[in-house]
């Protein structure tokens, strides 16, 4: 028996398994989401969305048939989905990329997005943020006590 549930983070397959008593479980929409959804440890199921955004667009370019951009569109707002809810000026700008565009398009908005979460979340990256008080600022990092700007690429 399969269970199937819109199990969205990996620790909640087991409970799902435990709570049903099946024997698998199958996943479609949440994998839209999270491809590394059944990763074997937990720091490769809980990538960064950018990462995740990067590798798919990686394998779009890599294909010898094209993707319609509609499609790649599609798939870069699901995979970045939860980052998006609070970077809203890269959502904007994601949803303005026309088709012909292309995926350097998109991986400058990656690019971004990782360079934002690392501030955000990498521990020594976090640190300096709060210590100096950097604040987003004009596309940049900009610290209140200082002059300095960490540049993030356009």
């Amino acid at each position: 028996m399969f269970a199937n549930g819109n199990v969205l983070y990996p620790d909640d397959i087991d409970k799902c398994l435990i709570a049903t008593g099946a024997d698998a479980y199958m996943s479609a929409e949440p994998q839209l989401h999270n491809p590394a959804i059944f990763a074997s440890t937990a720091q490769e199921a809980y990538p960064f969305h950018s990462s995740l955004a990067s590798e798919y667009l990686a394998i779009v370019a890599s294909l010898k048939t094209p993707t319609s951009p509609s499609a790649i569109k599609a798939h870069m707002f699901k995979l970045m989905h939860p980052a998006l809810s609070r970077e809203t000026d890269l959502r904007e700008r994601l949803g303005k990329i026309g088709g012909k565009e292309g995926v350097e398009s998109y991986q400058v908005i990656c690019t971004e997005m990782t360079l934002r979460m690392k501030v955000r979340f990498d521990p020594p990256l976090r640190y300096l943020r709060l210590m100096f008080g950097l604040a987003r600022r004009n596309g940049g990092w900009m610290g209140s006590n200082c002059a300095q700007c960490i540049r993030v690429p356009d």
